[in-house]
Parts: C-alpha cells; sequence; structure tokens
C-alpha cells in the first residue's frame, strides 16, 4: 500500500512521462536534423533497395539498425518522420524503463520521480532520443536488458533471461562497443545460476542467436570492409591522431560535459552514490558487482562509459550512451542524502536547495532549444528542415527521382528518393583516413581521385554542395555543370 506521502507519485510520474513525450515530438518535429541521420537513413535505404551492408556500401558500425528499418525506409518526408517516430517512441520506452528500474531497486516512488524528472528534462535526452540515430534505440535496449535481468535475478525465471539475452542482442547488434557488457551479463548469469549455471548459461548464449544472426551474416558476407568501416574508420577518421592530440580531444569533451547543468548535477549523484555503496558496505566484494542490482548498475555505467572513450574523435554526445546508467546510479545517493539532510541542514533551507536545483535544470534547457529547435549556431543553418525542404524541392524540380545525385550529405538523397552516385552511398567526401585509392574503392568509398574523375566524366546528373563549398575540382564544375541554385547552406549543379 501506498502512503498518503508518496500517492501523488502515481500521479507525478504519468504527468512527467506524458510532457516527457510531448518534448520529445516536439523536437521530432521541429529540430534541425543531424547530419549523421543522413548517414542513417540512406543506410536503411540502401538495404531497402537490395543492398548489403559492407560488401555493397560503406557502414561504420554492426548493421541492426538499418537492416531492423529497411522495411521503412522508402525515402521523402512521409519516411523520414516515420523513423524518427520510432525514435521517439524507444526514448520514451526508455524513460519507462528507466522509472520501473528505479522504483523496483530503491522501492520508492519519489526516488523513481526523481530519477524520471532527471532524464524526461535532460536536454541531452530530448536532444539525441527525437533523432533516427542509434543513440535511442541502444538507451531502449540497455535499460530492457537490464530490467529483465533484474527479474530474473529475483525470481531465477527463465522467461525473463531469455528476454533479456534478445534485448542484448538486440543491443550489440546495433552497435558493436556494447560488446563489451556481454562477459558481464554472462558472469552474472553464471554467480546467480546456483544449481543450474551450465542450462543458464547455455539459454542466455542461444537466446542471443536468433537476432543476432541477420547481423552475423552480413559481416560473414563481407569480413573486411566490416573491419575496415568499424575499426580503421573509427580509430582514423580525425586527421589530428597524435598521443596529444587524442588527450586533449577527451579534456575538452569532459569540459563541455562538466559545464552543462543536466550533467554536472547527474554525474555528481552518480559520484556520490559510488561513495555511498563502497562506505555502506553495499559493494565489498567484487562479486557484488555481477549479483547486487547495485552493482550491476555501477558495472554497466563504468564499463559503457570506459569504451565510449576508445572511438577518435570521442564526441559529447556519447555520453548520452551511459547517461541513463548514471541517472540511476545517482538515485541511490538521493536516498543517502535525504537522511543526512534531515540530519544536518534545517527542513527550510532543504526546500530552498531543491527548489533551487530544480530550477537550474529546467532553465539549463534553454540552450539546447536555442540550438537544436532554432538553429542559433551558423553551421547549423543547414540542416533546418525549412532549408533542407528547399534544397531538396531544387534537386526534384530540376532532376528526375531516377537520376544519379552526387551529394556530400546523404540526406538530401533519400529524401528526394534519387540515385546516389557509386561509393557517395553513405559518405559523400574524401574522408582523409590512410588508405590508397584502390583501397577506398574496395571499402566502397569515394576518394578525392574518384570524384574528380567522376565530376570529369560527367557521371552524376546533379551535384549538391553544402555551404556553396568552391571544391578541389571547381574548375570541372564550371566546365560540365550549371548551377541552378545557390543559398547561404548549398548550392546544386545540374549537368550540361
Amino acid at each position: 500500500m501506498y502512503s498518503d506521502q508518496t500517492k501523488k507519485y502515481k500521479y507525478i510520474i504519468p504527468a512527467i512521462l506524458s510532457v516527457h513525450l510531448i518534448l520529445l515530438g516536439i523536437f521530432a518535429a521541429y529540430r534541425i536534423i543531424d547530419a549523421d541521420e543522413g548517414f542513417y537513413l540512406n543506410a536503411s535505404r540502401m538495404i531497402a533497395d537490395g543492398m548489403a551492408p559492407y560488401a555493397d556500401f560503406f557502414y561504420t558500425q554492426f548493421a541492426g539498425l538499418p537492416l531492423v528499418f529497411s522495411s521503412v525506409a522508402s525515402g521523402g518526408w512521409d519516411s523520414f518522420y516515420t523513423m524518427c517516430a520510432f525514435a521517439v517512441l524507444a526514448g520514451f520506452l526508455s524513460a519507462g524503463f528507466l522509472t520501473l528500474i528505479v522504483y523496483k531497486v530503491t522501492g520508492d516512488l519519489r526516488i523513481a520521480a526523481i530519477a524520471l524528472f532527471m532524464y524526461a528534462f535532460s536536454g541531452m535526452s530530448l536532444a539525441w532520443h527525437s533523432t533516427f540515430k542509434v543513440i535511442p534505440f541502444t538507451g531502449f535496449f540497455s535499460l530492457a536488458t537490464f530490467y529483465f535481468w533484474l527479474l530474473f535475478r529475483d525470481s531465477q525465471r527463465l522467461l525473463y533471461l531469455i528476454i533479456s539475452g534478445l534485448f542484448l542482442s538486440l543491443l550489440i547488434s546495433f552497435r558493436s562497443l556494447f560488446m563489451v557488457l556481454l562477459p558481464a551479463y554472462v558472469l552474472s548469469v553464471y554467480y546467480l545460476s546456483q544449481e543450474h549455471r551450465r542450462r543458464n548459461f547455455w539459454i542466455m548464449i542461444l537466446s542471443m542467436i536468433p537476432l543476432s544472426l541477420p547481423n552475423a551474416l552480413v559481416i560473414a558476407n563481407s569480413f573486411e570492409k566490416f573491419y575496415y568501416g568499424n575499426v580503421i574508420f573509427q580509430m582514423t577518421r580525425d586527421i589530428n591522431r597524435s598521443l596529444g592530440d587524442i588527450v586533449m580531444n577527451r579534456l575538452v569533451t569532459l569540459y563541455r560535459v562538466l559545464i552543462d547543468p543536466h550533467l554536472l548535477i547527474i554525474f555528481t549523484l552518480a559520484v556520490v552514490s559510488v561513495i555511498f555503496l563502497f562506505r555502506k558496505k553495499k559493494i565489498v566484494r567484487l562479486k557484488d558487482l555481477f549479483i547486487k542490482a547495485e552493482g550491476m548498475a555501477v558495472l554497466n555505467l563504468a564499463l559503457i562509459a570506459i569504451v565510449f572513450t576508445i572511438p577518435h574523435p570521442m564526441a559529447r554526445r556519447y555520453v548520452d550512451n551511459y547517461l541513463m546508467f548514471a541517472i540511476i546510479v545517482g538515485a541511490f545517493s538521493i536516498q543517502f542524502l535525504s537522511e543526512w539532510f534531515k540530519e544536518k541542514v534545517k527542513p527550510a533551507t532543504v526546500k530552498i536547495m531543491i527548489g533551487g536545483a530544480t530550477a537550474l535544470y529546467v532553465v539549463s534547457l534553454v540552450p539546447y532549444f536555442a540550438i537544436f529547435l532554432f538553429g542559433m549556431r551558423g553551421h547549423d543553418q543547414i540542416f533546418r528542415i525549412t532549408n533542407v525542404r528547399e534544397v531538396t524541392d531544387h534537386m526534384l524540380a530540376v532532376a528526375s527521382e531516377t537520376d544519379t545525385v552526387f551529394s556530400g550529405w546523404a540526406g538530401y538523397t533519400f529524401i528526394t528518393g534519387q540515385t546516389p552516385l557509386r561509393y557517395t552511398e553513405i559518405v559523400g567526401y574524401d574522408l582523409g583516413i590512410p588508405l590508397s585509392h584502390e583501397e577506398y574503392l574496395k571499402c566502397n568509398l569515394c576518394d578525392g581521385i574518384y570524384l574528380k574523375d567522376q565530376v570529369a566524366q560527367k557521371i552524376p546528373n546533379l551535384v549538391v554542395l553544402q555551404n556553396s563549398e568552391q571544391p578541389y575540382y571547381a574548375d570541372l564544375m564550371a566546365e560540365n555543370y550549371d548551377r541552378t541554385y545557390k543559398s547561404d547552406v548549398a548550392a546544386v549543379y545540374k549537368r550540361k
């Protein structure tokens, strides 16, 4: 039974979830399109057109996302918004699972509501869980994996173990870095299964096979190209690759994380929680990380955070991959801090502190609205929906849907449904990674030599350049193409 004190949270939690869903919908409808969305959208479309990841086009992660969503990746604005709607659904389900997890572990609706509030009104969750990228889906899968692991831990029911394994396989199939969690969950099942260790081990492994199989088959079909996309590209895509550059990139990213009030509050609570968990003997042995809910939450947070420091350059948005576990871990400290404040601080002072922190948290959403909805940064104008629509409308006005287009950004050809120039299906520019011309083409990538040759031979009917850039093949463009459109964000050229 709920006490009168906590009954109100039965209504507060659905209210927060509803507001979160509305905000996700607003971001999905009006947010500037993320540059990487063109990458994922067109990858899904290429599969829908009968092409295979790695073997037929370049792709930089495990292929779960485009394989799953190829059925709705027909191209055009309707398809774009449909795929964004799936991202919103994944983000919303993540909010639900996070609430269930915190309540199950703490047994306190108030703490569950606070954790949900931190997630629902985090700029990171709104900005990145409303876009068709890997992030919203892996967030949902990671929480679902953990939740059903919790149910298995408490009941030893095999159904929960199987469901947890299914979600873990989806998580890894969408992004390879999450393989770091596989040993943790396998060891956990081993420790928790006192009487049926071998049986439960094989049940978990077998449960992961069905949803992993499609991804495994496309990798096996072209392992070398998969290796270049998932390893070489991730480690060499930045031309600044010295040890000093790598260290400085991580320090700058850390600084950008800590100046965000949302992230500072969340990670401060997480650090305080870890300290409390060890000081109060909640985690004593290494085994506790695998068998206790608090330990497994800390382990998920630590492993995901560590593995996402590997890709170079490291981006601030990578934090979102483990932000939800930081909130879950941070929730443990809320209980500890409440007790401490009751002893040390006057109730009136506590209310002022909580009110101030809440106000700061909500006000800190303003920069996210300014950047992602209004595109306040100059370079974001390229991806404002109105600007993308203007460019794509012109592309369809001067060329048919069957024409071949060379575009530096894959999103344009996804919206128009036109055929991307071969080797530019996903990335339409020279990446600068240390490969020869032949190796570029072997990996289904374009380089400067290839692009210049295609323009010289007038292979693409249209060439679309962002920011009206003057490429190194400008003379060939002037000779072989007429400019039919120019704005502050793009220029379109039609073959003479």
